[in-house]
């Protein structure tokens, strides 16, 4: 029989974007392992968190931004677990430097940095997502 468990959500994070005067510019943190990655800020659901404000702590953390979350992007998996995922737009930067370089690219720059293809899918998500608001 197939296994149909459903992998755990055990990390939350987010793609914040920000519009400069001409397009959404994204933003992505260079990940712990491996070091050579891009990826979206995210991390460990800590014990009573819901997925959004884990998520809006692990940016602040991670990337030293504040965020308002605008949707839910749904599930990005991870091995044998997975992270939920939200668009996240960007609200300021935090006094505290941020743990992780952070880079701010256009979505063909970003596409082409994010170290993973479900990133990558997810980001274009996000643009469409992005791209259709006010």
């Amino acid at each position: 029989m197939p296994n149909t468990t459903r992998p755990i959500t055990s990390h939350a994070g987010g793609v914040v974007f920000r519009r400069s005067s001409y397009e959404s510019e994204y933003l992505l943190v260079r990940a712990r392992k491996p070091p050579d990655a891009w990826v979206f800020p995210k991390g460990h659901i800590e014990e009573g968190e819901t997925p959004d404000q884990a998520a809006v702590r692990e940016v602040l953390e991670e990337a030293g931004v504040h965020v308002a979350i605008v949707a839910s992007l749904g599930r990005l998996p991870l091995n044998s677990q997975c992270a939920e995922m939200f668009l996240m737009a960007y609200e300021s930067a935090a006094q505290k430097n941020p743990e992780r370089e952070c880079a701010w690219l256009g979505i063909d720059a970003a596409l082409e940095r994010l170290s993973f293809e479900e990133s990558r899918t997810l980001l274009r998500s996000a643009h469409e997502v992005a791209s259709s608001m006010p």
